[in-house]
């Protein structure tokens, strides 16, 4: 007779068990790690539309500074303001057609003019316009934006 007992494998129930018990507190230390996915508010959003009006306000306020130094008499004066110029009024484009969405929302009306307004300033550069016209076109779309977001 022996004193020891002869050593057996686990069960495949008690493993199973085992592996659910790690996977349950892996899947809720995963929970608890994991960052919230939500939803912006109202006010984050209006915010980063804001900020976004900035950079397109920003630019256009360049453009009313480059151009004038750019074209003369129809004429290119100096290239590398006119296409800062130019590079800026596009940006304003860019900036206004990604947040066209949000600006729609906010008046249809409005983000409809604002497309056509610069739409015409960059047309404007490019045809190598009087210098106040470009300013009229920039000022323009400036206040368009001022008036989305009252700043």
């Amino acid at each position: 007779m022996s004193l020891y007992r002869e050593a057996r494998g686990r069960s495949l129930w008690q493993i199973a068990l085992v592996g659910a018990i790690a996977l349950a507190i892996g899947i809720g230390i995963g929970l608890l790690l994991a960052p919230e996915n939500e939803e912006p508010t109202l006010a984050e959003s209006v915010a980063a539309l804001d900020a976004d009006l900035d950079r397109a306000r920003a630019a256009l306020e360049l453009v009313t500074i480059e151009y004038p130094q750019a074209v003369a008499d129809g004429e290119v004066a100096e290239q590398t303001e006119l296409t800062a110029a130019l590079d800026q009024a596009e940006s304003a484009q860019r900036t206004a057609a990604a947040a066209e969405a949000d600006i729609a929302v906010l008046d249809a009306a409005r983000s409809e003019r604002l497309e056509e307004t610069l739409e015409q300033l960059v047309v404007a550069i490019e045809d190598r316009a009087k210098p106040a016209e470009v300013d009229d076109l920039a000022t323009e779309a400036s206040a368009e934006l001022e008036a989305l977001t009252g700043s």
